[in-house]
């Protein structure tokens, strides 16, 4: 089922006389003023500091303009970032982690209620390592393996060619409920988080 419509919920309020809603035809415009808008969370059972947690979101996202925090619940936040900039630098740049735990992030409408949203995944770029040379050369055999990591967004391939690196990169949907795929995995946030 689709999430209903501002107008469509707007039309279910029970306003009457001079309550009545003659912002419905301005729309277009109270969509247009709201952008730039992130729900998170931070993927931890342990208790922490809102304060910290914004300040050091503040320092690792080193952003040109504003940003404005907002707390929803105990461990659910409203972020607004005030540039295309930042907000791009922001939402590409993830995974962040805050004390060891990660830091999920997911964009929001500044409509739709909150509680729809799961925050349970990252945007991780991947090293898979141990990849024969063979699957690294092809596209389609290089998703597969890239597959098994998470839902997959993209996969670098020389097609082809032989791989620069030693190990296959992937842009994939971690899912932070299940486990890591992979018989050479060792648990531990750096490896899940390493930079490509």
């Amino acid at each position: 089922m689709s999430e209903p419509t501002l107008e469509e919920r707007l039309g279910g309020l029970n306003l009457q006389g001079e309550e009545d809603l003659d912002f419905l035809g301005e729309y277009e415009e109270l969509v247009k003023d709201v952008h730039w808008l992130a729900l998170f969370r931070v993927h931890t059972t342990k208790p922490f500091s809102h304060a910290a947690l914004f300040s050091a979101m503040r320092n690792a996202w080193s952003a040109a303009k504003e940003v404005t925090f907002k707390v929803l619940k105990s461990n659910l936040f409203l972020v607004q970032l005030h540039c295309l900039g930042d907000w791009s630098h922001v939402m590409e740049g993830s995974p962040r982690l805050f004390r060891g735990a990660a830091v999920v992030m997911e964009e929001y409408d500044g409509f739709s209620n909150v509680d729809s949203y799961k925050l349970d995944s990252i945007l991780i770029w991947a090293r898979i390592q141990g990849v024969p040379e063979g699957l690294m050369k092809k596209r389609e055999l290089a998703e597969k393996v890239a597959n098994k990591v998470g839902q997959l967004i993209s996969v670098v391939v020389n097609e082809g060619k032989i791989n620069p690196t030693p190990y296959l990169r992937a842009r994939v949907w971690l899912y932070l409920d299940k486990p890591l795929s992979g018989s050479n995995h060792t648990k531990g946030e750096n490896d899940v988080f390493s930079s490509v």
